[in-house]
């Protein structure tokens, strides 16, 4: 009796707690994919009533029926990219350039395919016919294909906020940038249907929401109304489009998700994903984790090893002739570049290959080095170590060093307390990667206007930053917020450009660079003419302050870069530049846009970590009158 009793008095809490609160439960999350899979369905017919009007070849209804099967496609991008990732950036909406095969051990050229090819073919002076009907084909083939993985996917809430977040980075990024419209342009109409998408997902979860959630259903629409009146715009406000919707769009979901009672991330896994889901803003901090990068886990982390990898840094006990240390190429006071063309040999006798690229925020990257031959940091260190023209030196002679230091054996105590005082190849090359690591920061003063700890910005970034987004076509290429080659939204992959780079700096009289770039950067699998000249897209923060640029120092100012960008790099200039990425046609830039560009690259200047160097250095046995060096 007692047990029923107190049954019943929890049965009648929870009816009055649902009273109280007037919050119905959640419809099934399955009727959710069930639509998502009907509007899959929808897609497939667009995509076969366009592929009828290609073999028509009726060009009177090619781009209504075109825009038609983008509407549809948008409409199911948010679920679509979350759940098949790597079909979506295969077959589906890849940058429209050749790719080589994965998980193959040959080299496979795959050409390019997918809706951003589709959308370049489609606004062709002389319509290609045939190319057009090639590329429905393809994308038929592979939305069936696609078809039998999604019916097989079980959809959980978490999910579905997940994929709403990662979306809003998307349309940031790629989509309000016309990285996804090469050809037409059709950017704002896209974000409307992906904005309509949101809307279907987050309408599932209104039942459960307080009165002060609901305004992100508000905030959707006077998005979309405001994407409607920029549609007849010259110039979109890129700025006021991600200051007033995207970010406040992005926290609210978050916001909304962490209270609601749906499990989230760090509920069903210890190891992050490179998208830092708990951040509130797109240009916070800690917008990215870096563990994925890194290849560290989070847990490994601690004060003690970055401070032994920053004195490791500034030590030229890591060089064979003890002249040189990682600051000696990488200084500080110049956000860790050295200012030069190229970089000194460690004889001071020559130049090595390439110029020095800046160490700020360098970890958010799958692929290190120019011509991005290390998948790790710490693989890094090893190119550098083992260089004949850099350190030229093993690990065993720098343990030996270290080990007849007395102080150096303390802080690797310190650092790695699993193994008190080991000093290895791990222990030192992880030492360094957690000091690079730290090396990481987004609070130059453009960051704090967008996340509106400031109020104001200079009218000539505020405008830099819009052409950056859009008639400059610089972001489709450095992403933000990164601005780097980094792909959003899972930044799981780095892109390398072929720019058509010159040898001088001689516009009148062009010559190509000859380094080969990435296809002889020792990986056989990359060794391929599509890879001939291409080079890692780095960051571009801080980038006022690390002249000369390209990877050859080629250009030693940014007046110049935005020159050489505004011309149509080397094939705008007339050079032969197989696969260049860097599309060959002006920009049309006035002088008063370039100086804006430049305006707005000045503001992501961020000193926060370009002063701190280590006062003095440990004392070793032997080697008592070495110096900091940079």
């Amino acid at each position: 009796m007692r047990f029923i009793v107190i049954s019943l008095s929890i049965l009648l809490a929870i009816i009055l707690t649902g009273l109280a609160t007037n919050k119905k439960p959640l419809s099934p999350t399955n009727e959710v994919y069930k639509n998502f899979l009907i509007d899959y369905e929808k897609f497939e017919q667009s995509l076969f009533n366009f592929n009828e009007v290609v073999l028509s070849e009726n060009s009177a209804s090619l781009l209504k029926t075109y825009f038609s099967l983008r509407y549809a496609f948008k409409s199911i991008e948010p679920l679509l990219c979350y759940y098949v990732e790597n079909e979506y950036n295969l077959y589906f909406n890849g940058a429209p350039l050749p790719k080589l095969e994965p998980n193959v051990p040959e080299v496979v050229v795959l050409p390019p395919t997918g809706m951003q090819v589709i959308d370049e073919l489609i606004v062709q002076p002389k319509l290609n016919f045939e190319a057009l009907q090639k590329q429905t084909e393809n994308l038929i083939d592979s939305t069936k294909k696609t078809k039998k993985i999604l019916k097989g996917i079980s959809c959980t809430d978490r999910h579905l906020l997940e994929a709403c977040r990662a979306q809003l980075v998307r349309t940031f990024s790629l989509g309000l940038s016309g990285f996804d419209t090469p050809g037409t342009n059709n950017f704002l109409q896209d974000a409307i249907s992906v904005n309509h998408s949101i809307i279907k997902i987050m309408d599932h979860f209104k039942s459960i929401m307080h009165a002060n959630d609901t305004f992100i259903f508000d905030l959707l629409s006077e998005f979309n109304l405001t994407l409607k009146n920029e549609i007849n715009n010259d110039r979109v406000d890129y700025i006021e489009l991600t200051k007033k919707y995207i970010n406040p769009l992005y926290k609210a979901i978050k916001k909304f998700h962490l209270s609601s009672g749906i499990e989230h991330s760090k509920e069903v896994s210890d190891q992050p994903a490179p998208l830092n889901y708990y951040a509130d803003n797109i240009f916070a901090n800690d917008f990215l984790n870096h563990a994925p990068f890194s290849k560290i886990h989070s847990l490994d982390e601690s004060e003690a090893k970055v401070k032994l990898g920053k004195i490791l840094f500034f030590d030229p006990i890591l060089s064979i002739s003890l002249n040189q240390s990682c600051a000696s190429c990488h200084n500080p006071k110049l956000a860790f570049t050295d200012g030069k063309i190229k970089s000194i040999t460690t004889q001071n006798k020559n130049v090595i290959n390439r110029n020095t690229p800046t160490l700020i925020n360098s970890i958010y990257s799958t692929k290190f080095f120019y011509d991005m031959r290390s998948p790790n940091l710490d693989l890094q260190i090893d190119h550098v170590i083992y260089n004949k023209d850099e350190f030229n030196i093993d690990y065993a002679e720098i343990i030996k060093r270290l080990e007849n230091s007395k102080e150096y054996m303390q802080l690797f105590k310190k650092a790695y307390t699993k193994n008190p005082g080991t000093i290895n190849r791990y222990t030192i090359t992880n030492a360094l990667t957690q000091y690079v690591i730290s090396l990481s920061s987004f609070n130059s003063n453009f960051d704090k206007y967008m996340r509106n700890e400031v109020d104001t910005i200079n009218k000539n970034v505020y405008a830099g930053f819009n052409l950056f987004m859009g008639k400059g076509a610089c972001a489709t290429c450095h992403f933000a917020p990164v601005f780097n080659g980094t792909v959003p939204p899972a930044f799981k992959e780095s892109e390398s450009e072929i720019l058509g780079t010159l040898a001088t700096n001689d516009f009148d009289n062009p010559v190509l660079d000859n380094d080969p770039g990435r296809s002889k950067n020792g990986d056989l699998r990359q060794d391929s003419e599509i890879y001939f000249r291409s080079f890692k897209t780095p960051t571009i923060r801080n980038v006022a302050l690390t002249a000369p640029y390209m990877h050859n120092g080629v250009h030693n100012t940014l007046q110049e870069v935005i020159a050489f960008y505004n011309i149509g790099g080397g094939a705008g200039m007339g050079l032969k530049v197989p696969y260049q990425t860097l599309a060959p046609d002006s920009l049309g830039l006035t002088e008063l846009e370039s100086r804006q560009l430049i305006n707005f690259l000045e503001a992501l200047t961020d000193t926060i970590n370009l002063t701190s160097i280590p006062k003095k250095l440990p004392k070793i046995l032997g080697y008592e009158n070495r110096i900091i060096t940079y």
